[in-house]
């Protein structure tokens, strides 16, 4: 754990790069050169409303923010600021980052492991990179583990605290996601093309129980160091 804590920054400064690189790449892919031009055009059209790509966005943003509470504490800045940033970075993990990331990653990969034609067609592998999607959809699992893994002496987060967040950030994804389609007639997931109406919804409440579940998860796993921190504390009176 000590190691961990030492690598932390350096790791996650590396992360945040590489993160920034394969965003970019992602960004400039030429979708109107390859076959299927409607579902490429899609794809350039609504970059930005796919929950992957919030989700990524969110993980550079918490990776940029752990990045300036670790330097807050190399470079002993005021105590107020370290106060901000090491609250700031802890609700956040806990509240968007560890739920949105593991649903992510749930959902992604059991829907390619019954059909990836529903979640990520074949055809995307003639201009979508492997290491891009696993970037995406794989790799956003490294923080996860490392901000868990990481020990804790303060900051710690109540679930009641961080669900009213992360109900209110997926209600906002869900009702744009609709609005695509009703607005367009656009599914951005293929998987919704061949469900009804009854199997959306049931999809959708699957989703927002599973999301609240991670988020459950991840804060009670964060919480148990505070059983730790609290022995040592007695042992120390």
């Amino acid at each position: 754990m000590e190691m961990l804590q030492k690598l932390n920054f350096p790791i996650y400064m590396g992360l945040a790069l590489f993160d920034l690189y394969a965003w970019n790449y992602q960004i400039f892919l030429h979708y109107a050169e390859k076959p299927n031009p409607e579902m490429f055009e899609n794809l350039r059209l609504y970059h930005y409303f796919y929950l992957t790509n919030w989700n990524f966005m969110l993980q550079i943003f918490f990776l940029s923010l752990a990045i300036l509470d670790e330097i807050s504490r190399l470079l002993n800045l005021p105590s107020g600021l370290q106060k901000l940033l090491g609250k700031s970075r802890a609700y956040i993990f806990s509240s968007l980052v560890f739920p949105g990331s593991a649903l992510v990653v749930f959902t992604f990969w059991s829907i390619w492991a019954v059909d990836r034609e529903l979640i990520f067609p074949k055809i995307m592998d003639t201009f979508f990179p492997a290491w891009l999607n696993h970037v995406l959809h794989t790799f956003i699992l490294i923080p996860l583990a490392i901000e868990i893994l990481l020990p804790k002496t303060d900051n710690f987060i109540k679930f009641k605290s961080a669900a009213p967040t992360l109900l209110f950030y997926s209600g906002i994804y869900q009702v744009l996601y609709f609005l695509i389609y009703l607005r367009d007639g656009v599914w951005l997931y293929p998987v919704y093309k061949v469900l009804n109406i009854p199997q959306i919804f049931l999809f959708n409440l699957l989703q927002m129980f599973l999301i609240l579940g991670f988020q459950y998860l991840g804060i009670s796993l964060q919480n148990t160091k505070m059983k730790k921190t609290e022995v040592g504390r007695k042992k120390v009176k």
